[in-house]
């Protein structure tokens, strides 16, 4: 299977770890400083879940969707910011030749209303989203440190859609070292998650 990872912070760097160590082939797409250094010098991840490192050779990363040629993407992994959600969906969107016939769409995103988003330009069937409550923080632009995890990293459909695309997905996040499990009720994880953060955030900011 062959993935993007649609944004290539501490979030998209994770999940590009855990799928390289599954045998993925995986596209980064990051700022150019973030491409250059993971072209120099590879991904590297510490942290709770061990060491691992990935030589420049075991992926490719770019800094626009235009810099790729002739791909067909059975995911595509949107770790952006939320904020950021309106002008990722349109770049999919006028690139959307390089989702594969069956291809899928996942929001690693906090809070709601990035799965509507982009429903403006693809259909409910393609749009999944996930819940994921594990710390990444980046210390440097090609490494990545996992610093907290609280509980397995959780994919659905917020409109009723086939979860079982998701399967291979799940697995092989799951292979590379972090637990990925299906759900029938993402909603209500991410309702979760948004008032954990609504909790949580403001003791960090003290």
């Amino acid at each position: 299977m062959r993935f993007c990872i649609y944004g290539g912070g501490a979030v998209g760097l994770g999940l590009a770890s855990f799928l390289i160590k599954a045998g993925a082939e995986i596209d980064i797409i990051a700022r150019q400083q973030t491409v250059d250094a993971l072209k120099k010098d590879g991904l590297i991840r510490t942290g709770i879940f061990g060491d691992f490192s990935a030589l420049p050779r075991q992926f490719d990363c770019f800094s626009g969707l235009n810099e790729i040629q002739n791909q067909n993407y059975d995911f595509i992994l949107v770790c952006t910011k939320s904020f950021d959600s309106q002008t990722a969906a349109g770049d999919i969107f006028d690139h959307k030749h390089l989702l594969g016939r069956d291809g899928k769409i996942v929001l690693f995103q906090n809070g709601w209303g990035n799965a509507e988003k982009f429903l403006r330009y693809f259909e409910p069937s393609q749009v999944y989203s996930a819940r994921v409550i594990t710390g990444f923080a980046r210390p440097a632009p090609n490494r990545v440190d996992i610093t907290v995890h609280a509980e397995a990293i959780h994919i659905g459909s917020l409109f009723g859609s086939d979860v079982t695309p998701l399967l291979q997905l799940c697995d092989l996040i799951t292979k590379g070292g972090i637990d990925c499990r299906i759900t029938d009720s993402i909603e209500k994880d991410l309702w979760a998650k948004l008032l954990y953060n609504c909790l949580l955030n403001p003791l960090g900011a003290i």
